[in-house]
């Protein structure tokens, strides 16, 4: 038995509104995000000292270590161990979390853009640095906690190819 009392109705038209609402809040916030993008990822390198240039893409690529190993081709399975960052330094996702490398097909479109333009020609054993604009990451959608437009920074290195 259930006992159930109606403190007040919403119409259809008041569940439009408030999804309309909705939308207009959420647009707004992604219109802030893609706004202020740029000034992040120049502040990030400007806060870091990064003097590389950036690729065609937007993308800057620092070496911190270049490997000895053999070079990464398109279409490999390569292990590697990363850690992915927002520009203010908060780690969303790290390969840290797992005992085994991660491994992943590289230059097929299996990860994000970033990664295969910055891994593809790579030799075994280098550590990078990736400062990834949106449109190489996750771009004006984001993606399970990723803001859209969010610039990230990879910290990654290729451990071997498989």
């Amino acid at each position: 038995i259930y006992h159930v009392k109606i403190d007040s109705l919403i119409t259809a038209t008041k569940v439009d509104e408030i999804e309309k609402k909705n939308r207009e809040m959420q647009e707004a916030y992604v219109e802030k995000a893609k706004n202020s993008e740029d000034s992040l990822l120049n502040q990030y390198l400007s806060d870091n000292k990064i003097k590389v240039k950036p690729t065609e893409t937007g993308l800057y690529i620092v070496v911190k270590e270049k490997g000895k190993g053999k070079k990464v081709n398109a279409g490999d399975n390569i292990e590697v161990k990363y850690k992915g960052m927002f520009t203010d330094g908060r780690v969303f996702d790290t390969s840290e979390r797992s005992p085994e490398p991660v491994v992943f097909p590289i230059g097929v479109q299996r990860v994000i853009p970033a990664w295969d333009e910055a891994l593809v020609g790579l030799p075994v054993g280098s550590k990078i640095l990736l400062v990834t604009p949106s449109k190489m990451g996750y771009g004006p959608r984001g993606n399970q906690g990723i803001p859209p437009y969010s610039p990230l920074v990879f910290e990654v290195e290729v451990l071997g190819i498989r």
